[in-house]
């Protein structure tokens, strides 16, 4: 293919990334496969369609007062698209249109449309290193610190892995061109990202809270990358580090039985049977 080719592709791309469908009365508009929740990267929910038989937005629209029904969305989306979607303004007696989702005026400028291509590319680069790529290796500091953490070795591959992003988590799976159901292997609710399995999903939560690790999972929570956590858990005080390994290493284990159809491990485990399983591996 001629550079030029490869430069009218790279920039249909760059422009589909930026687009987002502006809501009139949603007869246009895909709820599950067309962008339009300013929100993300897809634009689109959160919520697995399922067997939810609502296909276009116009359906989520109450004709009479020309309003969001918010009765049928509490009831079919998840709740963290609830409040995207009842903040998107409707347009009375007007057709669905589509708009530059990187300007407020949803206009189309080459310094936003440069600024989506150079985050393509930071994707682009995160999904190699997801893949076992060298372009951006883990500094020497960090492999040292990996190594030095007293676990057994099948461990010490595992935080490498973390910190490469590249565990078969769904989402990075995904990313490879596979198609599959990508909520959370547990909640089955969420995407399955390293972010919503180690520290957003609920049940996950349950268990840093139950070993006293709130505090490690906040502070966590502001990282950008894997890498970026990985290294905070390196820094941490010994007995929290170690637990903190502990824990991540166990609910790696207990997702992978889980996906698997055995059943998951109380909530109420010490962290001594946490560090325990750590060592020796599962009783």
């Amino acid at each position: 293919m001629s550079y030029v080719w490869r430069s009218i592709l790279k920039g249909l791309e760059v422009l589909k990334e930026g687009l987002i469908w502006r809501i009139g009365d949603g007869s246009n508009v895909n709820i599950w496969k067309d962008p339009w929740l300013p929100r993300g990267v897809t634009r689109q929910p959160s919520t697995h369609k399922g067997d939810c038989e609502l296909e276009m937005v116009t359906e989520l629209i109450d004709t009479s007062s020309f309003s969001w029904n918010q009765a049928l969305i509490t009831q079919h989306f998840h709740l963290d698209d609830v409040p995207l979607i009842l903040s998107i303004p409707l347009r009375a007696q007007s057709e669905d249109f589509i708009a530059w989702h990187f300007d407020g005026r949803g206009l189309f400028s080459v310094k936003s449309a440069y600024k989506v291509h150079v985050e393509m590319l930071k994707r682009e680069q995160s999904f190699q290193v997801g893949q076992g790529s060298v372009a951006i290796p883990v500094s020497t500091e960090v492999f040292k610190k990996i190594w030095k953490v007293q676990c057994p070795p099948k461990t010490h591959h595992f935080l490498w892995r973390l910190a490469h992003n590249s565990h078969p988590l769904y989402m990075n799976i995904a990313r490879r061109g596979v198609e599959l159901d990508t909520r959370c292997a547990v909640c089955h609710k969420f995407f399955e990202d390293g972010g919503h399995l180690f520290l957003n999903c609920k049940f996950a939560k349950q268990r840093w809270r139950g070993l006293l690790l709130e505090d490690v999972r906040l502070k966590l929570l502001p990282c950008q990358s894997a890498l970026e956590m990985l290294e905070e858990v390196l820094d941490l005080p010994e007995k929290d580090k170690l637990l903190t390994i502990a824990f991540l290493w166990n609910w790696w284990q207990e997702r992978n039985r889980g996906n698997h159809g055995e059943n998951y491990q109380s909530i109420d485990r010490s962290s001594t049977q946490y560090v325990d399983t750590l060592m020796n591996g599962p009783q």
